[in-house]
């Protein structure tokens, strides 16, 4: 208290030199304060090496940060220790689906990652006005996206035509990818790489895109692998018949499960009895309300069951017939279904083909 600076400056109003003629000077000052906290002094992500040797990304900023967002990718908080002025924070930019040094790179650079993926498949304009849809659908970064991006969007290219456009194609992509129960392709490679092309190469662009949403639609109704049903079953249904699609995609969307058994077996058993379109779209009906009844059997009944049975359908009504009855024996079997064959098979070699025939109904019910 009653040192020299104390006798020179404390209470003396000498401000000489660091008063200014504009007192909003310091309120400027503030103001890009204000400014480098919100936009960060520097802000990047480098990847670092762990003591044992896996490669992490991590962020670096300086700057201010508001405290109520969400700091990791996963939705949950990062540590966040304070000692007075100073606030260290740490951040943990890795995921579940980052399981490999090749994920963790990929967080680095995305934006590239994703460009390289599409392979050229949009032009540049087209990827700057997309750029934001498409990073919102690149979220995990598993082989499922990664086939997403590298087949799912090229081949339905044709049908994007705005931002719009690519979020619902999108989304459908996925549908028809998940919605797949067959473990042979849940990743979506071979949906996006053969099923879509192959049945694109058959309709035509113009029905692609007029047919999309009934594409859409039976994915749900496919047992799988539906990337066959894409590039085999329907372009061979259409050229067999030689009918026109819209008819195909009538009959096909009456089935809500196993499609595939109604397409790949039920047409092709029930050919003989197809001469027109007019009796490829009734008997289609037919064969479509059988596929209900059968349920699960379907492929068994259509494969199997109904060929054995075909001198005994000659028509429509017999084939109405027949086929109900063998929903019933079918039912009957319960665990057992693949052994209906084999026993009407040795049954029918032990009666002979007339009364086989003739006692049917009786067979039906002893079974």
């Amino acid at each position: 208290q009653n040192s020299l600076m104390k006798d020179v400056y404390i209470n003396k109003n000498k401000v000489v030199g660091v008063n200014l003629e504009d007192p909003s000077v310091k309120e400027r000052i503030y103001d890009r304060y204000v400014q480098a906290y919100k936009k960060g002094a520097f802000d990047y992500i480098k990847e670092d090496q762990t003591p044992e040797g896996q490669v992490v990304p991590k962020k670096y900023f300086s700057g201010g940060i508001p405290m109520a967002m969400n700091l990791r990718r996963d939705g949950a908080k990062g540590d966040v220790k304070s000692e007075g002025a100073t606030i260290a924070l740490t951040v943990d930019l890795r995921d579940a689906a980052m399981n490999s040094s090749e994920d963790q790179a990929r967080a680095g650079d995305r934006v590239s990652f994703i460009k390289k993926l599409l392979n050229g498949a949009f032009s540049e304009q087209e990827l700057n006005d997309y750029l934001p849809e498409l990073i919102k659908f690149c979220i995990e970064m598993s082989e499922k996206e990664r086939y997403l991006f590298e087949y799912g969007f090229p081949a339905a290219k044709s049908l994007i035509a705005s931002r719009e456009d690519l979020i619902s194609i999108g989304q459908d992509l996925i549908t028809m990818r998940d919605s797949q129960t067959s473990s042979e392709d849940k990743q979506g490679y071979r949906l996006f790489s053969d099923g879509i092309p192959g049945v694109k190469e058959a309709l035509g662009e113009n029905n692609l895109k007029k047919y999309w949403r009934s594409l859409v639609k039976l994915s749900k109704a496919s047992k799988g692998p539906y990337y066959r049903f894409l590039k085999y079953d329907l372009p061979r249904l259409h050229k067999n018949f030689d009918v026109d699609w819209s008819i195909i995609f009538e009959i096909c969307e009456l089935v809500e499960s196993d499609v595939d058994s109604l397409v790949g077996y039920g047409f092709p058993f029930a050919k003989y009895l197809i001469k027109n379109a007019e009796d490829f779209k009734v008997i289609g009906k037919q064969l479509a309300e059988l596929c209900r009844i059968f349920g699960w059997r379907a492929e068994i009944a259509f494969k199997d069951i109904l060929p054995f049975l075909s001198d005994m359908i000659q028509d429509r009504k017999s084939l109405q017939n027949v086929g109900e009855d063998v929903a019933v024996l079918l039912s009957g079997t319960r665990n057992w279904p693949h052994m209906l064959k084999s026993s009407l098979s040795w049954t029918r070699q032990s009666l002979g083909d007339e009364d086989f025939k003739n006692y049917w109904k009786e067979l039906v019910e002893v079974f």
